[in-house]
């Protein structure tokens, strides 16, 4: 009907999610864009997950809440999928939550985006375990076509920080359940985001929505599981590009342990710091240039070699979200890429194409010509 408010389906897999699930909830019910339905989809908890979501089924038609015996985050999200009733997904994790205009300022840019335009993102403000900021972001400035800007590195950071059609889950499919039994949960949203990127394209909405919670115990933090589920998606890109070059999958290989090693360095996990800084270094020995991966490592030494007191009590950023989103403006959100980073997006753009990819005319013989590159070894 002429008018009418697109519905947003909140998906939220919740397993032994009693700590945050209150927060992250409430933050949906917060929204200024008030047509969604919340999805809560208990992945077999044995805590007060159920009565939390029971009670405010009981305050708030828009909450529902379905149950499975536990089966993982892949196919508890698949579940809430299933069910999903919206024009429009949004997935949220039980431990995050947004900020009130994310949905709003989300589904304008869908609206107004051409139907090719499938996934919108936005920045994300890590948090700790009291809600309060840390400091730390995620704020990438990718559009378009980003199929090999995702190959070299998830630049959307989390799972909770995208808005997605309906469309997208019907061509491309939902998340990868099949992880879980290769004990190689973490990364069934890089890989959902990379099967969208190859049909669809994405937008951003350049501001602070979502609070990313840094938590020790999460998922993120076991580094050896997280790289045998990106080793897994890799693999999988080699399903639809078996020439895919060596030297991209390398350069996928170091953004991911380099990710890892900060995860491991937020936990004071030294030993593992410096396990992803090497492989991360035999990826792309390029990366030792760079000083703060330097400095990375012989911090990390430096605590071993001190034995690595007790952990330090983190002590959280003084900023609000909009004083941390105007140094982000300052700072161009970090988001540029050195001149190598670009000659490697170009050239595994090139590679691997994505929505847009050329078929005839000087656009088909420049993506020739960097593939020829690519073959001969130039980018080394």
């Amino acid at each position: 009907m002429p008018g009418q408010r697109a519905l947003v389906s909140v998906v939220m897999p919740a397993f032994n999610a009693e700590r945050y699930l209150e927060a992250a909830i409430q933050s949906v019910l917060n929204q200024s864009y008030r047509t969604l339905e919340l999805l809560v989809v208990d992945d077999g908890s044995c805590d007060g997950t159920v009565e939390i979501v029971r009670r405010y089924a009981r305050r708030d038609a828009r909450v529902r809440l379905l149950r499975q015996g536990n089966a993982g985050v892949a196919a508890a999200r698949n579940r809430g999928l299933a069910h999903a009733r919206g024009e429009y997904i949004a997935p949220l994790d039980a431990d995050d939550l947004w900020y009130p205009n994310k949905l709003a300022l989300q589904v304008a840019c869908l609206e107004q985006a051409p139907d090719e335009v499938g996934v919108v993102y936005a920045w994300s403000a890590h948090i700790n375990e009291h809600g309060a900021l840390t400091g730390g972001y995620s704020a990438a400035q990718e559009e378009g076509d980003v199929y090999a800007a995702l190959v070299l590195g998830n630049f959307i950071g989390n799972a909770s920080a995208t808005l997605f059609r309906q469309a997208c889950v019907e061509r491309c499919g939902g998340y990868d359940a099949s992880l879980r039994a290769r004990d190689a949960e973490g990364c069934e949203d890089a890989d959902l985001y990379l099967r969208f990127a190859r049909h669809f394209r994405f937008a951003c909405v350049p501001r602070l929505l979502i609070g990313y919670r840094l938590l020790p115990d999460s998922m993120s933090c076991n580094w050896a599981r997280m790289a045998r589920s990106h080793r897994y998606v890799i693999d999988n890109l080699r399903t639809s590009h078996p020439r895919l070059p060596a030297a991209v999958r390398r350069w996928s290989n170091a953004s991911f342990y380099r990710y890892l090693a900060w995860q491991c360095g937020r936990t004071d996990d030294y030993w593992g710091v410096l396990c992803c800084l090497a492989r991360a270094g035999i990826a792309d020995w390029r990366l030792w240039q760079e000083r703060r991966f330097r400095q990375m490592a012989r911090h990390a030494v430096r605590r071993l070699r001190d034995r690595a007191p007790a952990p330090t009590k983190r002590v959280a950023s003084k900023l609000t979200v909009e004083e941390l989103e105007q140094r982000l403006y300052g700072h161009a959100a970090g988001g540029k890429r050195s001149a190598g980073g670009e000659d490697r997006l170009a050239l595994a753009r090139a590679w691997l194409g994505g929505p847009a990819e050329p078929q005839s005319g000087p656009a088909l013989k420049l993506r020739n010509a960097q593939r020829s590159a690519l073959d001969e070894g130039v980018t080394g």
